[in-house]
């Protein structure tokens, strides 16, 4: 009210105010604007962590990955990148990024440190697994913190790929055809956060180049997830398995996306990616399936670059289809809970069907 009758706008003001007392309400205005100002910067320095977590929140949640004007994105699939304002939700999801990322580049060291203390002969080979929130789910985590989508996947681990009681030609008599499995994922990684781990931290020399180790990929789904084209998707995954051959003398399994059935999450993206209606699409699945679709003939020049036999690109996603009825689903709810992730009857789905490529090119 005070402000209004400083204003003139009040029943009782002049219509029509003379330079003094319009000269007298700009002085006004000024004093609450400096007063404001004033109690910011006293509110920063009594609660430094407060003030930095209200300012940088309203930087993270006003920013989207991809402009809904112009369909540019603000990080580059195929380039290296750790999460930035536009790819973390929060100041918050950003710091646990950071701290998880190199929460994994120790567990490379640590992961290097052990097996040189074992003899060489008593090595098993080398399993790294790279990717996204479904390749962390093996250690039962998303981005560090323990998840209950993923209860029972730390389970599967242990049986498949760490104690190997499911590998069809490993025994206790050889142990070279067991894995010593490491895995270095972030929930929510697109293909160019993962290229950034690889490039500081994450790809050891130690078991880059043991020419014995295997290498799993699958990332990019969280690239379209995040708004991102198809096409450039495809070339930052491509980049990844790109990198992984160049600076590994290993093997690499280059999986194809999985299929996912989150249909519920594609308005946030409209625009700038809507149907011709303008209009939210409705699934996911033609853009995954145009990835997948681009991986063969990308995967045929890096055979020739770096050998037919160090390359395999794996198909794990059938079984997680739905087929056989017409719900509506476009994925098994049994094996995908949230349309997205594999819960642990699809991870034992995903670990067969890396052991039996792994094994049969063994």
């Amino acid at each position: 009210t005070m402000l209004r009758q400083r204003l003139g706008r009040t029943p009782s003001s002049s219509s029509m105010p003379n330079r003094n007392s319009l000269e007298s309400n700009n002085l006004y205005i000024l004093r609450l604007v400096a007063l404001g100002a004033s109690a910011l910067i006293v509110f920063s320095l009594l609660f430094p962590q407060h003030s930095h977590s209200f300012f940088s929140q309203s930087k993270y949640e006003g920013t989207p990955f991809c402009d809904p004007k112009t369909g540019i994105c603000g990080e580059s699939p195929h380039e290296a990148s750790p999460r930035t304002v536009y790819s973390a939700k929060s100041q918050e999801q950003y710091d646990v990024w950071w701290n998880f990322h190199a929460q994994l580049n120790r567990s490379a060291a640590d992961y290097v440190a052990k097996r040189k203390q074992q003899p060489q002969d008593a090595r098993k080979r080398p399993l790294v697994l790279l990717g996204d929130s479904i390749t962390e789910s093996w250690l039962g985590t998303s981005m560090g913190k323990p998840e209950n989508r993923t209860n029972g996947v730390a389970d599967v681990y242990q049986d498949f790929f760490v104690q190997g009681k499911h590998s069809k030609i490993g025994d206790d008599h050889n142990p070279q055809q067991q894995w010593d499995p490491l895995v270095l994922a972030i929930g929510g990684d697109q293909t160019q956060h993962l290229l950034y781990r690889m490039q500081n931290g994450q790809l050891l020399p130690e078991y880059s180049n043991d020419t014995q180790a295997v290498f799993v990929v699958l990332i990019g789904t969280n690239n379209l997830g995040s708004g991102e084209l198809p096409t450039p998707s495809a070339q930052g995954v491509a980049a990844v398995a790109e990198h992984v051959l160049r600076n590994t003398k290993g093997k690499l399994i280059w999986l194809y996306l999985l299929p996912r059935g989150d249909a519920f999450r594609l308005p946030a993206l409209c625009p700038p990616r809507c149907n011709a209606e303008g209009k939210p699409f409705s699934s996911f699945m033609p853009a995954i399936q145009q990835v997948n679709a681009e991986i063969p003939s990308q995967a045929e020049k890096l055979k020739k670059t770096f050998g037919e036999e160090r390359l395999s690109v794996l198909d794990c996603g059938q079984k997680f289809l739905n087929v056989l009825d017409t719900s509506g689903e476009e994925v098994q709810k049994e094996l995908m809970p949230d349309r997205l992730h594999p819960n642990a009857a699809g991870h034992v789905i995903l670990a067969k069907c890396i052991l039996d490529c792994i094994e049969q090119g063994s």
